[in-house]
């Protein structure tokens, strides 16, 4: 069951910004509930 769906658009002008933030925080965090 979906409870929230969230879509989001990422300009081409903001993706730099958005990898570098997902490699530098949320993978951490990520890793910590054992994505790898």
């Amino acid at each position: 069951m979906i409870h929230q769906l969230r879509i989001y658009e990422i300009f081409d002008q903001n993706k730099e910004a958005f990898h570098n933030r997902f490699r530098d925080h949320a993978w951490r965090i990520m890793r910590s509930y054992g994505f790898n």
